[in-house]
């Protein structure tokens, strides 16, 4: 299987032009994901080194507010998977302890991104780093650690103050420019209100099948994976035990879920040899396609947050929120959250259900050619630490 990983830069242009056979090979099971997946992911990145955050305005207190949202700043940084510190952090979720796991200090969490964090269900979105604070029994430094940088709510954690970047794996220039601005400058927003259209552009439209695709493939290397340490006699890994410390409180949040419908995965995927070989390559490809889903799902969520903020929320009251889903108000529905200019003559159907009976109202749009793209929101209880501020 060949991976034709080594592309240019795609543009969105390019992915409006050639949408339909990306799309085709997302829905391929017989096809190499890879390649469509990178490219997918390329037209999202971005790239500071060529281009330096700018100033937007002087806050009250004379910092310089960059026009940068956090969100894309810290897309750059974990490409490279830079090195960061955070010197002061608390955590919102309860602690938990790991059995074998010793951390050396709470303060100044450092180390390589390994990836971002985005939920799902709400809007909060993080970071990930090899934390060199953590130890585990058989003296390995640096364990997967999560930081969250956008509340569970949507708002600024404010359980973190500062990030410094250190320069491990950045050449001198690049990271002169990066960490001046981590310095000089004040983020304004972790998502940037301007992003809201990219929710009815080709690109997340392929994202939303690219994280299906992803979704079933990696089901079914999971799958094989346990059908090939059962033929090989290698026996699963055992994690250690986790237990929760402290109280926990609940919160309640409102949750956004977006689908896309027309999108349909045909073929079958080949089963793998019970050898060896066969083996090593399955837990390559399952690590790299998490890896991918997890970046494709953080910039999918960081548009549909802006969506949810500007498009939606600004149009329709909260209190309106599931009675407008329901479309049994006249009234209601001529509430419409803001469209791109190439949607502009659509409308968003509300009241819609997946099947006959379906409890779940959801807002619908036919975005292109026979493919919709819905979403549904509802409210939801999410346990934090009873020690972790609002």
């Amino acid at each position: 299987m060949t991976d034709n990983t080594d592309t240019p830069k795609v543009t969105t242009r390019f992915l409006r032009d050639h949408w339909k056979e990306e799309l085709s090979k997302f829905s391929d099971r017989t096809a190499d994901v890879r390649a469509p997946l990178n490219r997918l992911l390329d037209a999202w990145g971005f790239d500071l080194s060529s281009r330096s955050p700018g100033v937007a305005f002087v806050d009250e207190q004379g910092v310089p507010v960059t026009d940068l949202d956090l969100a894309c700043f810290m897309s750059a940084l974990a490409e490279p998977r830079a090195v960061i510190n955070i010197p002061e952090y608390m955590v919102r979720r309860a602690k938990t302890v790991t059995e074998g796991q010793m951390t050396v200090s709470s303060d100044n969490r450092h180390g390589p991104i390994l990836n971002l964090s985005s939920n799902q269900d709400t809007f909060s979105f993080g970071v990930v780093i090899s934390d060199a604070q953590v130890i585990d029994a058989d003296g390995n430094i640096g364990l997967p650690r999560t930081y969250i940088m956008q509340d569970i709510n949507g708002t600024w954690y404010k359980g973190w103050k500062s990030i410094e970047l250190l320069q491990q794996g950045l050449t001198g220039d690049v990271f002169d420019k990066l960490a001046g601005a981590l310095q000089s400058l004040k983020f304004q927003y972790y998502v940037h209100p301007l992003r809201w259209p990219s929710f009815y552009g080709v690109p997340h439209l392929l994202a939303l099948a690219a994280d299906a695709r992803l979704g079933d493939q990696l089901k079914f290397i999971r799958k094989e994976r346990k059908r090939l340490q059962e033929a090989l006699d290698i026996p699963p890994k055992v994690w250690p035990k986790s237990t929760k410390v402290g109280e926990e409180k609940k919160i309640k949040v409102w949750a956004f879920n977006v689908a896309l419908d027309g999108f349909d995965l045909k073929g079958e995927y080949k089963p793998y040899e019970a050898t060896q070989e066969s083996y090593d390559n399955l837990e390559l490809l399952r690590k790299r396609l998490e890896s991918q889903q997890k970046s494709l799902r953080f910039q999918m969520r960081a548009t549909h947050y802006a969506f949810y903020t500007e498009a939606f929320g600004k149009n329709v009251p909260k209190v309106d929120y599931l009675d407008w889903l329901k479309g049994e108000n006249p009234n209601l529905q001529l509430l419409q959250p803001k469209k791109a200019g190439w949607v502009k003559d659509k409308i968003w159907e509300t009241g819609y259900k997946e099947k006959k009976g379906a409890r779940v109202n959801w807002a619908r749009m036919e975005i292109r050619d026979g493919y919709h793209i819905r979403f549904k929101l509802r409210e939801k209880s999410e346990k934090v630490s009873a020690e972790s501020e609002e």
